[in-house]
Formats: C-alpha cells, structure tokens, sequence
C-alpha cells in the first residue's frame, strides 16, 4: 500500500505521496523525538503528522459567528464555558444504539445554566455498557473514572477516516479530546487513545469518540465553537458523564 503523509494535518489538498518498501516507523521515531502529533489512518493509508494543539499560533482572522448570540461575560472567557456529554447507559447490551447529548453550559452568577444541546452518542451497539469503558467499541470513559475533565480545542482539524468524513468522502471536521491516551487509572495499562468529536457519518455509532447525530446539528456545533474561538477562546473542557441506571444526577 502506497502511504501519503499529510502534514500539517489541516493541510489534506496537498499530501506527500511515500514511495513503496519506506519505513514508516521512520517517520513514527521523528515524530517522537520532535513532539510531533502523530496519527496513522490504516484505513486510508494516510499519516497525520503536526503540531500538538496547545502548540498552535492563535487565529486571528475573523470566523463565522454563531447562528444564536453567545452569553456576555465580565470575567476569564475559558471559566465560564463548559461542553457535558451525557448519555444514560444500560446495565447490560442493547441491539439498539443509545443516543445521549452534548449540553453547552455559561455561567451567569453562581450557577451555570444550559444554553444549548446537540444529540449525540459513543460507542457501538451492543458494547454501550454501564461500567465498561477499556475495550474496543465501547463509550469515551467518564471524567469520574479518570478522575480529570477532558478538553477540545475550539479550532479542529479536517480528516477524511471513513466515519469521520462526509458520506461523500469530503473530509470533515475533528476536535481532538485531550489528554490523548487517557489510561485506566485502576491498572495503569488499558487506555483509549485518538478520541475526539465528529459528525457520526458512516455505520451508526463509534469507538471511544463522541458523534454528533444530526448534521444540521453538527453544522451548529461547528459554528459556536468558530465563534468561541474568534473570541480568542482557544479551548474548552468536556465532562463526560454517565448517570448511575435508575440514578438522576444533577449536571454542571
């Protein structure tokens, strides 16, 4: 299989054919020893290589607002957004895929309240388990479990992986969770890794990411976090919660 390397990743118009018989561990060790994202999409044959998020210049240039005004604020920006993911899991498999939401939050005062939600989900069907969390097809573990919020950057990435990009292979967006592996703390040896956020395209459901179930309201998402971001908000944190079955939990 020829191999094509796409550096930066947002740079996918231009990849780098390999020629047959190179080494990618090459490229893999020069990743490494220059802290290099490093990404491999077997599926596609491509190699995702760039600057970790947090490394990133800031965007200056102006992005499309959103299509609902975001809350004034009199104090630090990035303290006063939040993303929470929940989804209400079952205690054993279901055929069907259980479908949950993205809820953003603002803070006004002492209280942080709802200001918009997009349906989403992780996991397979039949692997969306309450409690199971470190094998494949199963959801994104929850912040209680790594005992840490996750983050996005509010500017992603484009990446063609089959259930990432457009159904018409048109590469789309990816907002890249971190920390990228999160590992159970319990054993210190399983882990998820390559999370993050996306439109669900392909077969229903994912592997650890968090998919958007609507386009429509993916496109929405897409538009807040443009605006987030032309607020000089570069990140976000993410709480990933699953409520206990038959337990209701109070969010925010």
């Amino acid at each position: 299989m020829g191999w094509k390397v796409i550096c930066p990743p947002e740079n996918w118009q231009e990849p780098i054919p390999l020629a047959e018989g190179n080494d990618i561990n090459i490229l893999a060790e020069i990743a490494k020893r220059l802290d290099l994202r490093y990404t491999v999409d077997h599926d596609q044959g491509k190699i995702y290589i760039g600057l970790h998020e947090m490394d990133k210049p800031a965007v200056t240039q102006p992005l499309p607002a959103a299509t609902q005004p975001l809350p004034a604020v009199t104090q630090k920006l990035e303290e006063v957004r939040k993303l929470v993911f929940t989804m209400d899991l079952p205690t054993s498999p279901q055929r069907e895929l259980v479908v949950g939401a993205v809820k953003y939050f603002h803070r006004l005062g002492d209280q942080m309240l709802e200001a918009m939600s997009w349906r989403a989900t992780s996991g397979l069907p039949g692997f969306q388990v309450y409690g199971r969390y470190w094998s494949a097809h199963t959801p994104l573990p929850p912040s209680s479990v790594i005992n840490r919020l996750y983050r996005i950057p509010t500017q992603g990435y484009l990446l063609s992986t089959r259930g990432i990009a457009e159904d018409s292979g048109k590469p789309d967006m990816f907002f890249h969770l971190q920390p990228d592996p999160v590992v159970n703390p319990e054993n210190g040896s399983e882990e998820r890794s390559e999370a993050g956020m996306h439109h669900d395209s392909n077969a229903p459901g994912t592997n650890a990411c968090i998919g958007f179930e609507s386009m429509q309201e993916w496109l929405n998402f897409k538009t807040v976090m443009a605006d987030l971001h032309s607020h000089g908000i570069m990140w976000i944190d993410v709480e990933v919660v699953y409520p206990e079955p038959q337990k209701a939990r109070k969010l925010g």
